[in-house]
């Protein structure tokens, strides 16, 4: 789960094509659920664990617009998401996360 805040700031090239680029910073809460099962020389084991961690979030991301018409357009973006959230399951501590996000969608406006 995240929040986060952010900015984008949005320079037009041409009448019909723009680019924006932007941040944001947040919290995010990540949750890991393990269970296990296996056999050893006494017979056969299983369990779970579980743990969850509260970490700062941070981001960037880069993108263009291309206008159709005043109501029609295509958007299209990349973003990196990272966050120091670090949930420890079994006595194994997960790294950081990070993630790249590649978007491409249509906007309408009413």
């Amino acid at each position: 789960m995240q929040f986060a805040v952010g900015a984008n700031l949005r320079c037009y090239l041409t009448e019909s094509f723009s680019l924006f680029g932007g941040a944001r910073i947040g919290f995010a809460y990540e949750s890991v659920d393990m269970e296990f099962s296996g056999y050893d020389s006494v017979g056969s084991y299983s369990g779970s664990a579980d743990d969850s961690d509260v970490g700062f979030l941070y981001g960037v991301g880069v993108g263009g617009q291309i206008d159709f018409s005043d109501s029609a357009a295509l958007v299209f973006g990349i973003d990196y998401v990272g966050m120091t959230a670090e949930p420890e399951v079994g006595g194994i501590k997960t790294e950081e996360q990070a993630y790249m996000m590649f978007s491409i969608g249509y906007k309408h406006k009413f």
